[in-house]
């Protein structure tokens, strides 16, 4: 027998009498399986009551009780799992309870369909992964996010808000909405600024995707971005040198520095774009993570190239 959770004597009967064990209570903690409240039935406006009883349910499913369609979007909007339309059904609201206290509680693995399998992936993959709850909560941090951003993961699951991790405040909301509004609820190399633990602004590529379970509900939100520090390093250094090339064509004396500072550059960007094809040829490797790697080697390969080709001029003195 199921235990509810509801803000009304009279929910509480109706669902008494269809054999749910019921308890009646508008504030103070939750102890049940779901917790049904009406729009109408608190002492605040509709969408203030039902984001007050979110934030008292966080991890239990909310349903809202809405006599029409503009009901029932502000509850969606203000947090709530689902919604169910007056006048009740016994048999409706019977099968909508039945569809939510069946499945299990929504977590990461079950989103992603991969218990085991997901941590390999995600210490595979050399570009850092986060993922999220609905709630902004941490719920997996890898060691490439230890890494870029500076945390210790045991300091970062449950602990902070994925908006502790933005540069600019509202940015979390705006890749939330991104992804709300993006075709499969995914969007991909959005340009945005992480803050690091040392108060550095990252600047990265972010590629992120909305996680819904088996009855489509969305459960949580997984990203995975490329650290673009040193890749800028590399374009600002290719600059710098080229900069000393035009001048060494005027000054001879500085054509061995040249040559020198492209030998410097040549072998990090081998040793880098080594890694990044070892990284994407394991069979542990995620299709969707073998992408980003491959993205992530282009650009390299591109200053790579450039920086052979400069060297070959400086080599044949044209």
């Amino acid at each position: 027998m199921a235990r509810l959770s509801v803000s009304s004597p009279q929910l509480a009967e109706r669902l008494q009498r269809a054999g749910h064990s019921v308890t009646w209570r508008p504030s103070g903690p939750v102890d049940a399986e779901l917790l049904l409240i009406g729009f109408e039935d608190g002492p605040i406006s509709g969408p203030e009551w039902v984001r007050l009883q979110r934030k008292r349910v966080q991890a239990t499913p909310l349903l809202v009780v809405c006599s029409n369609t503009e009901q029932a979007e502000l509850a969606l909007a203000a947090g709530a799992d689902d919604v169910v339309r007056t006048p009740l059904s016994p048999s409706v609201l019977a099968a909508r309870l039945r569809g939510w206290l069946a499945a299990p509680s929504p977590s990461l693995s079950d989103a992603a369909g991969a218990s085991d399998l997901l941590p390999r992936l995600v210490e595979a993959s050399p570009d850092p992964v986060v993922a999220v709850d609905l709630q902004g909560q941490i719920l997996l941090f890898s060691r490439a996010a230890e890494e870029v951003l500076g945390y210790p993961a045991d300091q970062v699951l449950g602990r902070m808000h994925v908006g502790q991790f933005y540069a600019a405040a509202g940015d979390a909301s705006d890749v939330m909405a991104r992804m709300k509004a993006a075709e499969g609820h995914r969007i991909n190399g959005h340009i945005v600024r992480l803050r690091s633990a040392g108060g550095e602004s990252i600047l990265v590529q972010l590629s992120a995707a909305l996680l819904h379970d088996a009855m489509g509900r969305p459960v949580a939100t997984v990203g995975i971005f490329r650290d673009d520090r040193e890749r800028l390093q590399l374009a600002r250094a290719l600059e710098n040198t080229t900069d000393q090339l035009v001048q060494s064509e005027a000054r001879g004396s500085l054509l061995d520095a040249a040559r020198a500072g492209l030998a410097e550059l040549s072998d990090p960007l081998t040793e880098a774009l080594g890694r990044l094809e070892l990284a994407s040829l394991s069979p542990q490797v995620d299709p969707g993570v073998r992408v980003q790697l491959s993205q992530a080697a282009s650009p390299l390969d591109r200053v790579l190239k450039r920086t052979r080709e400069l060297t070959e001029r400086l080599d044949s003195g044209t």
